[in-house]
């Protein structure tokens, strides 16, 4: 559920969340250099640095944004802990590969990323806009059929990025 969550909002945290505090202890552990080196032939480093590498241009901190209250929603210190470790994490990626961005030397996966961004985002901020809907009528005890109904479009929102993703992808 916490994934999931997260994903909705556009915010991928289990596929790299912490990528960025394990790379900074390896290389203050061991180097810049055996990191470099360790990148280029330990096939596991390979893998999460890999898969952090790919989830980076996922991260949408503007729909993540838009599903959290800013009266005092409790998950805006949690948000910006995210933040800072995705920014932690670039700076790693950077460092450790030698890229500037995170899809750099993959053709493909630039052009994917850059094909899907502006419809997921679209999609993201309407269904995050939805869902503030559903919060604020339930805050006001509003009937169920009314937020049954506005659930079921935050529903179709989610499963159309899906498609998107899977088309795109």
């Amino acid at each position: 559920m916490f994934s999931a969550s997260f994903s909705q909002a556009g915010i991928p945290v289990t596929s790299s969340h912490g990528a960025g505090s394990a790379l900074e202890a390896m290389i203050a552990d061991a180097g810049i250099e055996e990191v470099r080196e360790m990148y280029q032939s330990f096939p596991p480093l390979q893998w999460v640095v890999n898969l952090a590498r790919k989830a980076m241009p996922m991260y949408d901190f503007d729909t993540a944004a838009a599903f959290v209250d800013p009266t005092g929603d409790k998950y805006q210190d949690l948000l910006q802990q995210i933040r800072s470790e995705y920014d932690k994490t670039q700076a790693q990626l950077r460092e450790v590969c030698s890229i500037e961005h995170p899809l750099e030397g993959w053709p493909t996966l630039e052009v994917l990323a850059r094909q899907s961004t502006p419809g997921l985002k679209v999609l993201g901020f309407v269904q995050a806009q939805v869902e503030s809907a559903i919060r604020q009528l339930t805050r006001r005890g509003a009937l169920e059929e009314e937020v049954d109904k506005l659930q079921s479009i935050a529903n179709r929102l989610y499963q159309a990025k899906i498609a998107l993703l899977g088309h795109v992808g």
